[in-house]
C-alpha cells in the first residue's frame, strides 16, 4: 500500500508544481429554457475576442444536453472556430472576432462544458462570451453589457459571470445560467492522495491494535475508520 500512496503524492507534487494542465480551466454551465419550448429554434452563439493581439488563448464547449430538445443545422463558424454542438466547439483566438453559433430546438433544460486554456494580457483581455439568439437572429435582451448570458475575461483567475434576460424588454424568462467550477487534475488528485493515506494509516493502525491484542496488551479501543 505504501508505494502507491508515495506515487501518487509525487504525481500531485508535479502538477501543483508547475506541470500545466491541457486545460486550466473547466465550468459546466446549465441553463433554464423551459420558457422557450414550444417557441420554435434559437440560436447558440459563442463569441471569443481577440483583445491583446496575440493568438494565446482557446476554448473548448462540448457535452451539449438540451433536456429534450436537440441541435439543428449546420454551425456558422468564424475566424478561429470549428467543429459542432453534436461533437464539441473549439473557438481559439486566430483573429480578432472568432465566432460559432448553430439553431438548437429548445428543451426544458441547456447544459455544457466549458474548458478555457491559456491567459491573455491582463491590461487588453481577450473576452469570451454567451448569448442566445431568436429566430431573426437578434440577441435576446439580457441584463449583461453586450446581451450576454455568460461572459469571461480570459485571464489568470478570472471567473465567468452570468447575466439572465431582461424583463423590461422581453417576456422571455431565461434565468442566470448556473456556472460551477470543475476541480483541476492537481486538485482532484490531491483529495484522492488525502483519502488513500488515511486510509493506509488506519490499516496499519489496525494491524497494530491486533497483534498487541493477540499478545494480551492492551492500547485501548480499536482504531475507528476515518
Amino acid at each position: 500500500m505504501r508505494a502507491p500512496v508515495v506515487l501518487l503524492i509525487t504525481l500531485c507534487g508535479l502538477l501543483a508544481g508547475g506541470v500545466t494542465p491541457a486545460r486550466a480551466a473547466s465550468f459546466t454551465v446549465s441553463l433554464d429554457t423551459s420558457a422557450l419550448v414550444g417557441l420554435g429554434t434559437f440560436e447558440l452563439d459563442f463569441q471569443l475576442v481577440d483583445g491583446d493581439g496575440v493568438a494565446d488563448t482557446t476554448v473548448i464547449l462540448r457535452g451539449f444536453t438540451f433536456g429534450g430538445g436537440s441541435s439543428t443545422g449546420s454551425p456558422t463558424l468564424v475566424g478561429g472556430a470549428s467543429g459542432s454542438l453534436a461533437t464539441e466547439l473549439t473557438l481559439q483566438d486566430t483573429a480578432f472576432f472568432n465566432r460559432a453559433a448553430q439553431a438548437f430546438t429548445p428543451g426544458a433544460t441547456l447544459s455544457f462544458l466549458l474548458e478555457v486554456s491559456g491567459s491573455s494580457d491582463p491590461s487588453s483581455p481577450d473576452f469570451f462570451s454567451v448569448a442566445l439568439l431568436d429566430a431573426s437572429g437578434f440577441e435576446l435582451p439580457t441584463l449583461g453589457f453586450a446581451e450576454e448570458l455568460l461572459s469571461l475575461a480570459l485571464v489568470a483567475g478570472a471567473a465567468p459571470e452570468s447575466f439572465g434576460t431582461d424583463p423590461d424588454r422581453t417576456d422571455l424568462n431565461v434565468p442566470a445560467p448556473t456556472v460551477t467550477a470543475v476541480p483541476e487534475p492537481a486538485t482532484a488528485l490531491l483529495v484522492l492522495s488525502g483519502a488513500l493515506l488515511a486510509s493506509a494509516r488506519y490499516r496499519h493502525g489496525l494491524r497494530q491494535w491486533r497483534r498487541s491484542a493477540s499478545r494480551g496488551v492492551s492500547f485501548g479501543p480499536s482504531p475507528r475508520q476515518p
